[in-house]
């Protein structure tokens, strides 16, 4: 069991990431990118290409994290955007269908460039094991959780110190009120994307380096995220999105003491939505209902669509 609880706390930390990501990138633009499940994978992809190609590893996660950039910006500039300065009514839908055709179509492409075997990326140094007590830990679990936490913290410190983050903040509240005070929406979109496409990547090259990169290796951990911040609320913090997503790790792991593997992610869902649903006195810690996260993101929507269509 100890075992189990430290493989969870380490894919727990990987899965802060991209659920850091998604819920700021829900939160502020309204856009439900479920896309980062392509960059979470194509700079793995990417990386893996490069490094094959003879370049030196740290250059080819550079590369290989400049495409994750890319193409969550892309994304927003280029779909998201003219989708909700041309749709009349509620966009709600047609941003959200978009999002699953990003990562449907994005995974369909990586199957087609690198095929369904997967890779393995190394970064260069041994994967060194150490056991305390009944617990054996890798140097590369090691160096995900310091990573990990680092950026989490980087994060959380950015969006409450500088302009940016407060820029952020701004849009995320009321994008309305942000525009009086003489804040583009529209710009602050395309940074969001551009960081936390950022954060996304920095979690699928660690994915990459710790299991293995697949086609599909996005998809579990956008739906993870999608889960934690529906159940959360999009307006939650840094560490509320980081301790969710540590929480799901940690059940996703324990979980397999006693059924198979792929059955733990039915667990996780199972266990966040009976959470939602039996702990409603959980508001006074400003958690979130579903109901007051629907009404919120219709609200922010309504706000989004005017923006882009008086943007446009």
């Amino acid at each position: 069991m100890e075992q189990l609880l430290v493989n969870g706390a380490v894919y727990g930390s990987l899965l802060m990431l991209p659920t850091i990501a998604f819920g700021f990138i829900v939160g502020v633009t309204g856009r439900f990118h479920f896309g980062l499940g392509v960059t979470y994978v194509w700079v793995a992809m990417i990386t893996v290409t490069l490094v094959q190609a003879g370049m030196p590893f740290t250059v080819a996660a550079i590369g290989g994290l400049a495409t994750g950039v890319i193409l969550g910006v892309a994304s927003e500039k280029l779909l998201y955007r003219p989708l909700v300065s041309k749709t009349r009514g509620p966009s709600f839908l047609p941003v959200f269908l978009t999002g699953w055709a990003i990562l449907l179509i994005g995974n369909s492409f990586a199957r087609m460039i690198w095929g369904s075997a997967g890779f393995t990326l190394d970064p260069g140094f041994v994967n060194q094991r150490i056991s305390i007590g009944n617990v054996i830990i890798g140097s590369y679990d090691i160096m995900i959780l310091v990573v990990a936490w680092v950026l989490v913290v980087a994060t959380a410190l950015l969006i409450k110190y500088t302009a940016l983050g407060r820029t952020m903040s701004a849009v995320r509240v009321n994008v309305e009120m942000s525009e009086v005070v003489g804040i583009d929406p529209n710009r602050t979109y395309t940074l969001v994307f551009a960081m936390f496409s950022l954060l996304a990547a920095i979690g699928g090259l660690l994915h990459a380096i710790k299991f293995i990169a697949l086609p599909d290796s996005g998809d579990q951990p956008t739906f993870f995220a999608f889960v934690a911040v529906f159940i959360i609320g999009t307006t939650s913090g840094v560490f509320r999105f980081a301790l969710i997503a540590l929480l799901i790790g940690i059940v996703s792991s324990i979980s397999t003491f006693w059924l198979e593997l792929q059955m733990s992610p039915l667990v996780v869902y199972s266990l966040l939505f009976v959470y939602a649903a039996l702990l409603p006195d959980l508001r006074k810690l400003k958690v979130d209902t579903i109901k007051d996260t629907i009404d919120t993101l219709l609200i922010k929507w309504r706000g989004h669509e005017k923006s882009g269509r008086t943007g446009s």
